[in-house]
């Protein structure tokens, strides 16, 4: 896989990944996607998988919420489009101290 900045100023950037995976028992399947940051304080993501059967396109976005008293918090939220479940939605929350 290889990932890089597309472009970055003190404001923005956008990090744009590729990866293969090939495997024995499946067929190689090819991981693209990006991801916009603001600030370091908002992002947006997407992503799309080439040759898989279940999944396709995800969306996402996250909040990273400046430290205070040394505890910072993060939250993210994606949606993926799955063959058989549908649209899956995902929240996760990270504390760091």
């Amino acid at each position: 896989g290889l990932a890089t900045e597309l472009f970055e100023t003190d404001l923005y950037r956008l990090t744009i990944s590729s990866e293969v995976f090939d495997s024995r028992d499946q067929k190689y399947r090819i991981n693209t996607g990006a991801e916009f940051g603001f600030n370091e304080l908002i992002f947006l993501r997407g992503g799309y998988r080439f040759n898989d059967e279940l999944t396709d396109f995800s969306l996402g976005t996250g909040l990273n919420l400046p430290s205070f008293q040394g505890v910072g918090l993060r939250f993210d939220y994606s949606y993926e489009n799955h063959a058989y479940f549908g649209g899956v939605q995902k929240i996760s929350a990270f504390i760091s101290y």
